[in-house]
């Protein structure tokens, strides 16, 4: 028996993936709900940390940032989200690959996420997922419900954990939105779901089912505002900054608030 329950809203999105919590205990997690870059690749654990170690008495966990991930599962090792882009071999995140829904690189971020917001070493989590509207299909939700759905054990930067998964629903995207916030009184409601890569369109009946014909999506996302950023900054100063910096900025100007400081050659730029 798993010592700790968590109910689990899980988005494996292919800029970010997030995980969002709630304890079937009533008693809330310190942090419910992290974000990370959707990021997979091959890793090496040991040389990691032989390369970080300042005293040969570190443990991996005591040489990583706060927001670095390494998985060990299956005899193999994988980094996760930031330390996937800085320093991994083969690093994706499976953009237009549908299989990323499916197989090794959601669970790799589910499991990485679980070690971020979860304390307990032993959990079971009941989840809801989703899928692009595109992609949304019978044969897709089972194999999606298949691939994530089980009992793992696995390293997360060095703390052996055990976890069960139970897969309540996979649903499509933005359709838990209309759940939580839709209006009663109305027949037909729909949401716009604008994600890193594609927006997708739900529209619901009022029994909450889908309304297919007036269901869709195409591929565009806040991620091409990204690489256009980026891009006019490199032609402009000769600098390239990252995705990570690049969403910093956007955030920013979304919300009104001082654009972060990019320098060129130690010099600010506007």
């Amino acid at each position: 028996m798993s010592s700790a329950i968590y109910y689990a809203g899980f988005d494996p999105g292919s800029g970010e993936a997030t995980l969002s919590l709630s304890s079937a205990d009533g008693i809330e997690p310190g942090a419910s709900l992290l974000s990370i870059p959707s990021f997979v690749a091959d890793g090496n654990a040991s040389g990691l940390l032989e390369s970080r170690s300042r005293i040969s008495s570190q443990t991996l966990g005591q040489v990583l940032r706060e927001d670095e991930y390494v998985i060990q599962y299956q005899d193999q090792d994988y980094y996760v989200g930031k330390l996937a882009i800085a320093d991994g071999t083969n690093a994706t995140n499976a953009l237009g690959d549908k299989g990323r829904y499916e197989g090794l690189h959601s669970q790799m971020l589910l499991f990485a996420l679980v070690a971020a917001l979860i304390p307990e070493t032993e959990v079971e989590l009941r989840l809801v997922t989703a899928l692009p509207v595109k992609l949304y299909d019978k044969e897709m939700r089972k194999n999606v419900k298949r691939n994530l759905e089980g009992y793992y054990r696995f390293t997360a930067n060095g703390i052996e954990r055990e976890l069960v998964v139970k897969v309540g629903a996979v649903i499509m995207e933005g359709q838990g939105v209309l759940f939580h916030h839709s209006d009663e009184a109305s027949e037909e409601q729909a949401v716009i779901d604008i994600g890193e890569r594609t927006v997708d369109l739900v529209a619901l009946d009022n029994a909450g089912n889908p309304l297919l014909r007036f269901c869709g999506g195409a591929v565009l996302g806040v991620g091409q505002v990204v690489d256009e950023l980026v891009e006019s900054i490199r032609q402009t100063y000769g600098r390239m900054i990252t995705p990570n910096m690049a969403h910093r900025v956007l955030r920013a100007y979304a919300h009104d608030e001082t654009l972060p400081v990019i320098k060129v050659n130690n010099v600010p730029r506007g």
